[in-house]
């Protein structure tokens, strides 16, 4: 039965050592989007608008490929935008970003609640679709372990690839058991908002879902996979 939350549910922790915390970020340590945010700020409107003609023709060739997903489309978008840009330049805009940008549409209450965990000694781990030129900024910040999509580098610059899959969906479970012994943990709590969270919310055995105000629901796992 859902139960649902106005603040951070609070969990008692016997064992804080012993416990891995799972956040997702857009939607539930933030009120939305930040690739959408990131991409203003980063290329301001006039960079936007002349990224539009390789963006397109980047999404037209996938259509024909006959090779169109969101991950894919999310890729293009990135090249057209970013490719040839220094890994340098592109941290840099990452944690200018998170500086000046994340306080506008943080949970308070949430990052909170992370901050409670990671001080009490817990593993937290950040585990997002988004891309890690600002989330490993925001993760250094919080001193929290990172799992998301990863741009690629070659030779200090942009491929416009990324090196990882997009870390949605199943794809989230991959990456958390790739970097965690699962049976090491006494508990497993997981925090999301969306769908692109439920195999991440397979492996807790708490897991909460963030509705559209930032109010947590907590979600009955059907089971545990290892």
């Amino acid at each position: 039965m859902a139960n649902k939350q106005t603040t951070f549910p609070t969990v008692p922790l016997s064992q804080p050592a012993q416990t891995l915390v799972l956040f997702d970020f857009d939607g539930t340590l933030t009120t939305g989007d930040s690739w959408i945010r990131f991409m203003w700020f980063a290329l301001g409107f006039w960079g936007i608008f002349k990224a539009i003609p390789a963006a397109l023709f980047k999404l037209v060739k996938i259509l024909l490929n006959g090779t169109f997903s969101a991950a894919n489309a999310k890729e293009a978008l990135m090249a057209a935008c970013f490719k040839g840009r220094s890994e340098v330049e592109l941290l840099q805009l990452g944690s200018d970003f998170i500086a000046q940008k994340l306080p506008g549409f943080i949970r308070p209450h949430t990052l909170e609640g992370l901050r409670l965990f990671r001080n009490q000694g817990c593993m937290v781990a950040l585990v997002s679709a988004s891309i890690d030129i600002w989330l490993r900024p925001f993760c250094a910040q919080e001193n929290i372990q990172l799992l998301c999509t990863e741009l690629a580098f070659e030779n200090g610059a942009s491929t416009g690839r990324f090196a990882t899959p997009n870390c949605k969906y199943e794809e989230k479970a991959r990456r958390i058991r790739t970097a965690f012994k699962l049976k090491d943990f006494q508990l497993i709590l997981a925090y999301g908002n969306s769908s692109g969270d439920q195999a991440m919310f397979d492996l807790a055995d708490q897991a909460w879902k963030a509705d559209k105000s930032g109010h947590f629901i907590r979600i009955d796992a059907n089971s545990k996979s290892l």
